[in-house]
């Protein structure tokens, strides 16, 4: 359940990628890019919770893209 919680929080960021593209306000394409964000930090932090602190430091370091380029270990 943590794990799908992140992968959520993963899809609901990408989701901003597409608030330009619809057909809202402005109004309302500025509280569903709100309503994204807040969820998808709260669904990465409740699933960080239920994962555990090592699990979280591990994927942090596998998705920093300022390591992906390093040579070496």
């Amino acid at each position: 359940m943590g794990l799908g919680l992140v992968v959520l929080s993963c899809l609901l960021y990408a989701g901003l990628l597409l608030v330009p593209m619809t057909s809202f306000s402005t109004e309302g394409k500025v509280s569903l890019s709100a309503l994204l964000i807040i969820s998808g930090e709260a669904s990465f932090w409740i699933g960080g919770l239920i994962l555990g602190r090592e699990v979280i430091r591990r994927y942090r370091k596998v998705l920093d893209p300022r390591r992906w380029f390093r040579g070496g270990k």
